[in-house]
């Protein structure tokens, strides 16, 4: 039975404290119940935790209370996102650092990838979204035609078309909408405007029509589409370094709103700028996080911050300052179903995650594994298919082959064994998803 990471993590502080005095019973400055990681929210499972450092006023049952410190809670019913059904496909595609596109399926716990065209630009975005049970969407950007390039997954993968437009520099990955499917793109020529294009899952077609935000993108930074309840939220770079947003409602674009205090760092001179976000189940929140500099030319920042009723939160200290910062983007996100987010990155030295539950982020763990490359695009996120993981991570090794592991317990913190998805050939972008 899966249990909450946080948990987890709770036992291991509650042992640190036994092994060093530091009282018996309930501590408050333990990683149990108390902290902010795992502040009521109830199990994706409908499980209950096992958690070590219970002052008793969260609603958990816990069967380490009844021997540390005999305060026995009552589990709440599940919410609505943990009586859905879990995922049930998942999708990965990527592109070789021969620029070959490739696209792949997770069926019965076995990958198969194929090619699916022959030349794209690979440092320039794209990705996966999932349109049904058995529908999924690939885009790309075409190397020699600079044109957006998409592929469709109905049991097995159809190769790259070109539904237009042309002239793009940066594609975003797509994002599902009610209607289909729709992603960011950056013009490549002038001011580099940025646009969205919209695919129909009636029709299988896209809409040419140029959909302008009003708004300059830096020609360095892949624009990130989030859907919201009542449209949809840009995430993006600005010409003068900084990032910013522009939210639509009922399909017009609203003025440019800098992110608080995110400046982003000019590529080539250390990190490069990336930003990506996404819609926290059950909420209209979106969660997004970006690159900054950092200390030095060996590491770069992650910071986060949160869109709720059209106003940036921003955090106050960097998530993660230990960030390989030679990637194109060093970080992915996922939305999970029961409303927390996940965010796993590429540190100087090994694959790391966070979550965060709505208030705050938990600390950064290990995933464990052999060292990753410094691919454009090295890691990858999706929430866990068919109820037997939690989370699906994929990353490029130290050869640049994609691997697969998959969070199936949070109590104890469990990862599977790496899998290979393509142990062939060598990667530089990789990114996967999971639904519906």
């Amino acid at each position: 039975m899966r249990r909450s990471i946080a948990s987890g993590f709770a036992a291991l502080g509650a042992a640190v404290c036994l092994v060093s005095a530091c009282g018996g019973g309930s501590s408050p400055t333990a990683l149990g119940d108390a902290s902010t990681l795992d502040v009521g929210l109830p199990e994706y499972d409908g499980s209950a935790d096992v958690s070590s450092g219970d002052e008793g006023s969260n609603p958990e049952a816990s069967t380490v209370d009844a021997t540390m410190d005999a305060t026995a809670d009552a589990l709440p019913p599940p919410d609505a996102a943990e009586t859905s059904t879990p995922p049930t496909l998942l999708t990965l595609v990527g592109v070789d650092d021969g620029n070959t596109p490739r696209a792949g399926a997770y069926v019965s716990g076995k990958w198969t990838v194929s090619a699916i065209g022959s030349d794209v630009y690979s440092p320039v975005g794209g990705g996966v979204a999932i349109l049904s049970a058995s529908d999924a969407l690939a885009s790309l950007r075409g190397n020699a035609n600079t044109s957006l390039e998409t592929a469709t997954y109905g049991g097995t993968w159809s190769k790259l078309s070109l539904p237009g437009p042309t002239g793009v520099s940066y594609v975003g990955p797509p994002v599902a909408t009610a209607t289909g499917a729709a992603l960011l793109y950056q013009s490549g020529v002038g001011a580099y405007t940025l646009y969205a294009a919209r695919y129909s899952s009636a029709t299988k077609t896209w809409t040419t029509t140029s959909e302008s935000l009003g708004v300059q993108g830096d020609n360095e930074t892949v624009p990130w589409l989030v859907e919201t309840s009542s449209g949809e939220l840009a995430l993006y770079a600005t010409t003068s370094g900084n990032y910013a947003s522009v939210s639509q409602s009922a399909g017009t674009w609203a003025a440019q709103e800098l992110i608080p205090g995110a400046t982003a760092p000019q590529a080539g001179l250390g990190s490069q700028p990336s930003i990506a976000g996404v819609r926290r189940a059950g909420t209209n929140d979106v969660v997004a996080a970006w690159v900054t500099g950092g200390a030095s030319l060996g590491k770069a920042s992650i910071t986060t911050g949160v869109w709720s009723a059209g106003a940036w939160t921003v955090a106050g200290a960097a998530l993660a300052t230990d960030v390989a910062n030679s990637q194109e983007r060093p970080f992915a996100m996922a939305a999970l179903p029961d409303g927390r987010v996940a965010l796993a990155y590429v540190s100087t030295a090994a694959v790391k995650l966070a979550l965060y539950d709505g208030t705050s982020w938990g600390p950064p763990s290990t995933v464990p594994g052999p060292a990753t490359s410094l691919a454009r695009v090295p890691v990858a996120v999706a929430p866990g298919i068919d109820g037997s993981a939690v989370i699906e991570l994929a990353y490029l090794d130290a050869n640049r082959h994609p691997q697969h592991t998959r969070l199936t317990s949070e109590m104890p913190v469990t990862w599977s064994a790496a899998q290979a998805i393509d142990s062939a050939d060598a990667y530089d972008a990789i990114d996967l998803a999971s639904g519906p």
